[in-house]
């Protein structure tokens, strides 16, 4: 085989992005039951004491939103260590791999950075923050070729 570490860390990045997948999924359904249950408070703020059943609805809406979301976020913790580990894994075999590892950092980074930056200026570092994963794509995308990422390709006849 060719590229045998990159094998390995290509099936763990294909098995993360799958995990993220199914954490969207999870995260989705929880936001869903966080709106249904707030909807159930609403209703129930009107009133002046809470059946059986209401009290019930509330606690139990909130009980699977906290699940999903919980499930979600660990899920999507498991998926980012496992691609950390499939690029690590890989970038023993090709350059571009190598790159990618250190732009997933410099995301990670931006991403955390413009969390805490209100107004435009966090807008700005979460769109370079965009750039860096855009920049790992590309690395991942450009893999065994011996060209650079931004060289001009020949068409083939």
């Amino acid at each position: 085989m060719r590229f045998p570490n990159a094998y390995q860390g290509v099936k763990k990045l294909f098995t993360s992005e799958i995990l993220n997948i199914i954490a969207g999924f999870l995260l989705f359904i929880g936001a869903i039951a966080a709106v249904i249950a707030g909807a159930g408070v609403a209703s129930a703020a009107n009133q002046d004491a809470l059946t059986g059943t209401q009290t019930a609805a509330i606690l139990g809406g909130g009980a699977i939103t906290a699940v999903f979301m919980v499930g979600g976020f660990v899920i999507s913790i498991i998926a980012y260590i496992m691609m950390i580990v499939g690029l690590n894994n890989a970038r023993k075999d090709d350059s571009n791999f190598n790159n990618a590892f250190i732009f997933v950092f410099v995301s990670l980074g931006l991403s955390v950075l413009s969390s805490f930056i209100p107004g435009t200026f966090g807008q700005i570092v979460g769109s370079l923050s965009f750039s860096a994963r855009n920049t790992v794509c590309n690395n991942i995308y450009h893999f065994g070729n011996p060209q650079p990422c931004n060289a001009a390709r020949k068409p083939s006849s």
